[in-house]
């Protein structure tokens, strides 16, 4: 036994019911206490007996608790019970005499599959020479009192005065056994009518007269073997036309196809089906015909037999144009033996196509032309090639037309992005110009005392010291030289508001941007004793300028007054 808890509950469940166990026969539901899991199993084919497990890491292991909790309860109950049988798969070989026995018995017995229905259905079949449809054979049953079922059948397949008869069977047990007794009585009946069985006996479409029976001639089984049999180069020919005619193929699928003739024929069979021509696939070339090509063919006469008057149309394929998928195929292919396609009501019916298949197909001596010439004409070339030609070129020059139409509308899309790009390179040009322009003009007036207060830096008290010559890296030089002025040129004076404008510039550093508000100040002491005051991410431990640890004592960004 497998040791999973849950394996175990179920094979107990079903040796206790006695049957298999379903989804609803065993559930669990399962409670989450904090980050542990506690699963409650509910037997439902037990009375609704619950079990709780105890508290696990995850789901599964939870319901595996209460599954082993539920088998603990039953320990003594799965020891009583008995354990299933296994059955061998394998059945034993019979013996020779056991075969035989099984045989005869079945052949006394009968094939229980053939029963008075089916045999009534098969035999009214035979009669109506075709396949019965519903409501054809109607059975009616009725129940008495004490139980007995008694049914009637009628069969309205069957010919004459016979459709409306009607046979009551023996009262029977059941509503099956009725039928089966009506039909049985039924076809007794119909047994003892000798016209009824000589009609079942006929096959389908021969001779005339009778009941129910078609209508029409059916060719003498000698000639229609000896007509199959025959190749179609020793049929006697007659040729209906002296000249080839051409003709469109309708419709072709894989088997047959359809072809009207441009002409109209002089011949009795020519008014059939519209004038359509039947092409079988045997008589087709090998790669088949196209639906919309122009085929090239001569038209001979053959009888089948004096006695019945059969025509048949051989024709000979000279050529075949495809409009539609611009191939050409040259040459002489095959004989095609193709006839007015009348057997559409007829055939079935019983009666004799007026046109015949001929399963031989000969082939010419003359040598098959390469396919694919669509430019070169054949003297035995269709009226319709010419014209297909020239569909053939307009399609290509409104093709290379379009591909001119499409090349041009790139070339301007083309100009026009490039126009774009020269203008806005013409504008950054006036836009530099511009810019030095101002800046002249600002330099010119640097010396207005406008101008100097809004200058974006603070100079210190020594700024104005013309003796002394300042650093070039001193950003005083570095001012001096922008502005093109010396220290001794102009003096300045201290204001009270510089330290606070020192301070809101710093405050402003720490404000910009992003949400700073929770960044820390490092206020590490450097080498000359001024604290480092660089702004560091929350998740910074230590200063990413100088390298310190965080202080617990450092402020953040919204705290700090420098």
């Amino acid at each position: 036994m497998s040791k999973d808890p849950k394996t175990q509950l179920n094979h107990f469940c079903q040796r206790y019911c006695q049957r298999p166990v379903t989804k609803s026969d065993i559930s669990y539901t399962t409670n989450k206490f904090g980050n542990q899991y506690q699963a409650i199993v509910k037997l439902d084919c037990i009375q609704g007996q619950e079990y709780a497990g105890h508290l696990c890491i995850n789901q599964k292991d939870a319901e595996k608790s209460a599954a082993e909790q539920a088998v603990m309860a039953f320990s003594s109950q799965m020891a009583v019970l008995k354990p299933p049988v296994q059955r061998d798969k394998k059945r034993k070989p019979r013996t020779p005499e056991e075969i035989a026995e099984r045989k005869a018995k079945q052949e006394a017995e009968g094939n229980p599959a053939i029963t008075p229905k089916t045999l009534l259905n098969a035999l009214v079949m035979k009669i109506a020479k075709r396949y019965l449809q519903k409501g054809e054979t109607v059975y009616e049953t009725k129940t008495y009192n004490g139980g007995g079922h008694q049914a009637t059948v009628k069969l309205s397949a069957l010919p004459g005065e016979w459709s409306e008869r009607m046979w009551a069977g023996h009262v029977c047990t059941t509503k099956q056994k009725a039928e089966q007794s009506a039909a049985e009585i039924a076809l007794e009946s119909i047994k003892q009518d000798k016209e009824l069985m000589e009609e079942a006996d006929k096959p389908k479409g021969f001779g005339k007269g009778g009941k129910g029976k078609g209508k029409g001639f059916m060719w003498d089984p000698w000639q229609w073997g000896w007509m199959w049999g025959m190749p179609s180069s020793e049929l006697p020919r007659k040729d209906v036309l002296t000249e080839s005619i051409t003709g469109e193929v309708i419709e072709w699928k894989e088997s047959h196809g359809w072809i009207k003739a441009d002409v109209e024929l002089d011949h009795k069979a020519a008014s059939r089906r519209e004038g359509k021509i039947f092409v079988g696939k045997s008589d087709a070339p090998e790669d088949g015909l196209v639906a919309g090509a122009k085929v090239s063919f001569t038209v001979y006469e053959v009888d089948v037999a004096p006695s019945q008057i059969v025509d048949v149309i051989i024709v000979q394929v000279l050529n075949i144009h495809v409009l539609r998928s611009g191939k050409s195929r040259d040459g002489c292919r095959s004989f095609l033996s193709l006839y007015y396609a009348s057997h559409g009501d007829t055939c079935h019916q019983g009666h004799a196509s007026p046109m015949a298949i001929l399963p031989s197909v000969h082939r010419l001596g003359a040598s098959v032309l390469p396919k694919g010439r669509l430019h070169r004409r054949s003297p035995q070339l269709c009226d319709g090639s010419a014209d297909a030609e020239k569909d053939g070129g307009d399609k290509k020059e409104a093709k290379k037309l379009k591909k001119i139409k499409k090349k041009a509308k790139k070339e301007a899309k083309k100009a026009k992005k490039a126009a774009k790009k020269l203008k806005k390179m013409q504008k950054l040009v006036q836009k530099k110009k511009d810019g030095k322009s101002s800046k002249g003009i600002k330099s010119d007036s640097s010396s207005d005392s406008s101008s100097s207060s809004s200058l974006p830096f603070v100079m210190d008290m020594d700024f104005s010291s013309s003796g002394k010559e300042l650093d070039p890296r001193n950003p005083d030089s570095r001012i001096q030289r922008a502005l093109g002025l010396t220290c001794g040129a102009f003096s300045f004076i201290e204001r009270k508001d510089d330290e606070e404008v020192y301070k809101d510039g710093r405050k402003a550093k720490y404000k910009e941007g992003e949400d700073q508000s929770k960044d820390w100040i490092c206020l590490r002491s450097k080498a000359n004793g001024e604290p480092c005051g660089e702004r560091n991410f929350p998740r910074n431990e230590k200063c990413f300028r100088c390298g310190g640890l965080r202080q617990n004592t450092a402020p953040l960004v919204r705290d700090y007054n420098p």
